[in-house]
């Protein structure tokens, strides 16, 4: 029997997480009795995952607190609706590692060439969050209701809510949530948003469909794009903070943890997985490090924001485990 469908079968007992933790539990050990090579790193138990992150020292809460995800868009919007201070431009850089663990952040302890740690050395710090949902509004905790979520901050379901329940759905032309993206474009700013995943931006079956065409229909100054490679994605972003006309807002979505979890499992003793998560947080931290430079950095006010559209269990995370749930939001201001 695959573990994939174990995965898939036992989710029924894990829907809405932590309100069955004997039975999530049960499950867990199932996944592992059938999983051989993948018995170590996060498949343990949600207690034993969750005091794994509670013991780190790592974070500014507890899991117990975890923010939700969309409290991601309500600090970037609070930045960028703050008073101005001394003339200075506000400005964001907001980088989402799809896939991106909240126990992946172990794995950047005491380093120095980590942007999540230089972010934990900050006002702001590293925050436990949760992605999926929560009573009475769960959603799927895969990429496009993650991903809508971290941008609209809504959930899928609920008052207002962005309707994206499945990778392939968009939200509605007329009567969803808007973009943090469309909003700082719409209210004359500049965006730059730079994405492996097609399905955010490119075709008529992803998330934000109706912004791309609205944005190019009134002229708008945003940039959408799709490149299908991370490299690309951050090569991308440092061109555009290199320029003296760097974008107000400059998004960006990395998805190759995604790719080790799905090929070699999600997880701190997935060795495809650690690489994909700490390259790309040295990477990250070059963006941080390139701003900084800035010819006008002195006349600039930058909020760092880091997060993730879900996490991950075995080589899935279309269920409700607490490891899938997971997540983290990262700043350097606090809120």
């Amino acid at each position: 029997m695959g573990v994939s469908f174990l995965v898939w079968f036992t989710q029924i007992f894990v829907k809405l997480p932590r309100i069955f933790p004997v039975l999530e539990s049960i499950a867990v050990v199932i996944i592992m009795l059938f999983s051989p090579g993948h018995t170590d790193g996060q498949i343990i138990s949600p207690k034993k995952y969750l005091d794994s992150l509670d013991n780190s020292g790592q974070f500014v809460n507890k899991t117990v607190d975890s923010l939700p995800q969309t409290k991601a868009y309500d600090i970037i919007k609070a930045h960028l609706n703050a008073p101005v201070v001394d003339g200075k431009v506000k400005k964001v850089l907001f980088v989402g590692f799809d896939g991106g663990m909240a126990s992946g952040i172990l794995l950047t302890e005491g380093k120095t060439d980590s942007a999540l740690q230089y972010l934990r050395g900050t006002e702001g710090g590293i925050y436990n969050a949760f992605a999926g949902g929560q009573a009475p509004y769960y959603q799927s905790p895969i990429s496009g209701p993650g991903w809508a979520t971290l941008l609209t901050g809504k959930w899928a379901n609920g008052p207002g809510g962005h309707g994206v329940n499945t990778n392939g759905d968009t939200i509605a032309a007329s009567g969803g949530p808007e973009s943090i993206l469309h909003e700082v474009a719409r209210k004359g700013g500049s965006v730059a948003a730079y994405a492996n995943w097609s399905g955010l931006f490119s075709g008529d079956d992803s998330v934000f469909h109706y912004e791309v065409l609205d944005a190019a229909a009134k002229g708008y100054n945003i940039s959408f794009n799709s490149l299908g490679d991370d490299n690309l994605v951050l090569s991308g972003a440092k061109a555009n903070i290199n320029s003296a006309s760097a974008a107000d807002l400059i998004f960006l979505q990395l998805d190759d943890c995604d790719h080790a979890g799905h090929n070699d499992g999600f997880g701190n003793h997935s060795p495809e997985y650690v690489e994909a998560f700490t390259s790309r947080d040295q990477k990250t931290l070059e963006l941080f490090k390139a701003v900084e430079a800035r010819a006008t950095y002195a006349q600039e006010d930058w909020l760092f924001i880091m997060s993730s559209d879900h996490g991950g269990i075995s080589t899935a995370h279309d269920t409700h485990y607490t490891a899938v749930r997971q997540i983290y939001i990262a700043t350097n201001k606090a809120f």
